[in-house]
């Protein structure tokens, strides 16, 4: 027995390494709710108060204001002090740790997030629940079976993509929760330990004021299973919120916190549909994210019928916790990954597993394979969805991609967009699929099953353009969208003729384009072929027509681009000027590029201009066509004026070379020498 205890002991310290080091190794975080932990943490150990006065540098720039509360003229962090408290210790021995090598974390956080320190913080956390969780196990289970266990706890419950991800209030809530449930199971052993729980459960609402349900049911399963300790209990837990209350009052003048104290924040018009959506909707549903939960049904009914009270107690935490959730008017737990605000229900949750875990070895014949395979194919789709929810950065973007969860919450119950797919690309056409959209960032687009099916793809490859000014699309047919009636009528008549897809296509909100499939590009180089086919160089600014020297297009400027074709059309009587740029993208693309369209006078100073660039040269591939317009007006009595057009690079300001030959003759092509105008 003692050799067991030995080695349950060795396996608790491995599980936490590994644990910590996988979870460690998942590149999503997460810097918004508990962006000021760390920060709050340092200021107890280094100031002996919790206000984030000392790093008004950060505080004052930041774009997360929700997360920070001025009172009595001091910046406070909004959100509950238990997370912080938690993160004390680990936090003083890291800085202890720095100061080895001459690194003040202090200072460092004046001026920066510590991700890194806060990151491993809560991995840390996660691994030391883990080993809890494990000696849970052990109590019902052998070693090997309890191991399954934690590698359910670990890797496929919202531990690994929610709580080790950031320093939010799950994590040191599930530790703390974990740290009550192992004292109350050992109680049935040891009764005098029951009273200790009171220490952790009391710290869990310092946390999380949801934890309120768990205070309130287990503080009644101690009072009425271990009744002899129900006073000590009381005293314990009372060492945690004498202080609580005495600091909430130093700081708030009340007994709880404003952020304890936000009952409005609780609405009963969508409570029905939350307790459906907690549960099953696809971007937040528990039994979606980790379908494994299922057997922990299973495991309830099974605990059930052993009548043991604290079973009965542990599911009625389950169920009001669902129910709180449910009444609050962001059930969905705002920017998160799945069901985030079932975080700290996992070590309940898999407490429930253990009796299933036991009880499928025992069944016979089919039954058994069949339970068998359901165990595993849920272990198996609740890791694959937990590893993206860690690992995958498109998940996260679907929280505002395309558009922010908490202005349009219904995007939560669409099945054609489901938060842990995203990022995963399919093609029936062997590769991505080009499609270019006017006016509106693919990360934006509203598109569903439907859509992609038509595509026969979601591996899109955009093109981002301004059809009142331009467009771009690769040489063949290829997917182009337009507002037909904010189109440029220069390229509008580009699209005549040809049949939508989809005449109607609601791309984003208030936003609705025609959808085209066809050789756009073909259409494009026939209008450059029927263009002016000579333009001029000269080392003169504005030169007289003898000192020009014409030459064919196309054009190449540097191994960006190269000009096809051109029109320049004046408008009569007035001064306006339309120029009308066809290109071709080279093989190296600029993603800061810009086009410039200038009229210059007799003097070679710029009269009229016009800068711009609406093809977003970013998204440029190779052999790709543009389309850009540009507009001039031209002043009255500007005399004979030159037409001159180029690219050059807004992050260096630097103009790409005209070739011609192989050889650069300028920084510029000249288009067209315009007349007086009467």
């Amino acid at each position: 027995m003692r050799l067991e205890r030995i080695g349950d002991r060795v396996m608790a310290v491995v599980i936490l390494a590994l644990v910590l080091v996988s979870h460690l190794c998942g590149p999503n975080t997460d810097l918004s709710d508990s962006v000021w932990s760390v920060h709050t943490a340092m200021s107890i150990i280094r100031q002996g108060n919790t206000d984030l006065d000392e790093y008004q540098e950060l505080t004052s720039q930041t774009d997360l204001e929700y997360t920070l509360e001025t009172i009595g003229g001091h910046t406070y962090n909004s959100y509950p002090l238990g997370a912080s408290i938690v993160a004390v210790p680990f936090v003083f021995v890291i800085d202890q740790l720095l100061r080895v090598w001459s690194f003040d974390l202090n200072e460092y956080i004046k001026h920066n997030h510590p991700v890194a320190v806060e990151s491993f913080i809560a991995c840390f956390i996660v691994a030391l629940c883990a080993t809890l969780v494990y000696q849970i196990a052990r109590l019902f289970l052998d070693k090997r079976r309890s191991l399954l266990v934690v590698f359910v706890f670990a890797f496929c419950t919202s531990a690994w993509s929610t709580a080790s991800r950031a320093l939010w209030q799950q994590g040191p809530s599930m530790l703390m929760l974990t740290i009550t449930l192992y004292l109350l199971l050992l109680a049935r052993q040891r009764p005098a330990l029951a009273q200790f729980a009171g220490i952790p459960l009391a710290l869990a609402y310092v946390i999380r004021p949801t934890n309120s349900v768990s205070i309130v049911l287990l503080t009644g399963f101690v009072f009425v299973q271990y009744r002899q300790y129900s006073a000590r209990y009381l005293l314990w837990a009372s060492t945690i919120a004498v202080p609580f209350i005495a600091f909430n009052f130093s700081i708030y003048h009340a007994p709880l916190s404003t952020y304890y104290r936000s009952y409005q924040d609780f609405s009963t018009s969508t409570f029905l549909e939350a307790l459906a959506g907690n549960l099953i909707s696809p971007s937040r549903g528990l039994l979606v994210f980790s379908p494994v939960f299922l057997f922990s049904i299973w495991g309830m009914l099974l605990k059930i019928r052993r009548k043991q009270w604290l079973d009965y107690f542990l599911i009625g935490v389950l169920i009001l916790h669902w129910v709180t959730l449910s009444a609050w008017f962001m059930w969905w737990g705002g920017w998160s990954f799945g069901p985030r605000l079932f975080t700290d229900m996992a070590p309940y949750l898999v407490y429930f597993l253990i009796p299933a875990v036991a009880a499928i070895p025992h069944l016979r014949g089919t039954r058994k394979t069949a339970v068998t395979l359901a165990w595993l194919c849920s272990v198996a789709a609740s890791f694959f969805v937990h590893y993206r929810g860690a690992n995958v950065s498109e998940v996260k973007a679907w929280n505002y991609q395309p558009v922010y969860v908490d202005s349009y919450p219904q995007r939560i119950w669409n099945w054609q967009d489901i938060q842990f797919l995203r990022g995963i690309k399919w093609s029936l056409r062997g590769g991505p699929v080009d499609l270019s959209v006017s006016g509106v960032p693919l990360a934006q687009l509203d598109l569903d099953l439907a859509v992609y099916m038509r595509f026969g793809a979601n591996d899109l490859r955009e093109r981002e353009f301004d059809a009142a000014t331009s467009l771009i699309t690769p040489p063949g047919p290829a997917w182009v969208a337009i507002e037909r009636s904010l189109t440029a009528p220069e390229l509008v008549s580009l699209f005549d003729g040809v049949s939508p897809e989809i005449g109607e296509w609601a791309v984003a909100e208030q936003r609705v384009h025609t959808l085209y499939h066809f050789d756009l590009g073909a259409r494009i180089l026939e209008a450059a072929r029927q263009s002016d086919p000579v333009a001029f160089w000269s080392p003169d600014l504005a030169p007289d027509s003898t000192g020009a020297h014409s030459t064919g297009l196309p054009v190449k400027f540097g191994k960006t681009a190269e000009l096809i074709g051109f029109r320049v059309v004046t408008a009569t009587p007035s001064n306006d000027v339309t120029v009308i740029t066809y290109w071709r993208a080279g093989d190296q693309s600029v993603a800061s590029l810009q086009l410039f369209a200038h009229a210059l006078g007799a003097d070679g100073k710029i009269v009229a201009q016009q800068d711009r660039l609406d093809a977003v040269a970013e998204y440029w591939q190779p052999g790709d066509l543009i389309v850009q317009v540009s507009r001039l007006v031209i002043p009255p009595q500007s005399g004979r004026v030159w037409i001159e057009v180029g690219l050059y690079d807004t992050a260096s300001g630097e103009r790409l070379p005209a070739l011609v030959e192989g050889r650069e003759v300028d920084r510029r092509l000249l288009l067209k020498q315009l007349k007086d105008k009467p």
